[in-house]
């Protein structure tokens, strides 16, 4: 990482564009998204099972994949829906 940062700073020049849309994603991304999610992770596996509340941590590429695809018209590869469903029924025997 501190590589990568060295190079950002000596090969590119830093821009920050502080305006409200990016604000506005940013306090999204940490409350909604890192923050909701970790809590409601947490609240499942109080709830139930945590082997069956982790086996839906499998669902999460291939929902993100789909959810690219319907919201931004990303292409989606036969071998990649071929190992959607394989992910997907390995949620459905966890959780059985």
């Amino acid at each position: 990482m501190g590589v990568l940062l060295a190079l950002a700073l000596t090969l590119g020049s830093p821009h920050w564009d502080g305006s409200a849309a990016l604000w506005g994603s940013l306090a999204f991304a940490v409350v909604v998204l890192s923050i909701g999610g970790a809590t409601l992770l947490i609240w499942l596996m109080r709830r139930g099972e945590a082997t069956r509340t982790a086996a839906l941590l499998l669902a999460v590429p291939p929902l993100a994949a789909l959810e690219a695809w319907a919201l931004f018209g990303e292409t989606l590869a036969l071998v990649q829906l071929l190992g959607f469903v394989l992910a997907m029924a390995g949620v459905a025997l966890a959780r059985r």
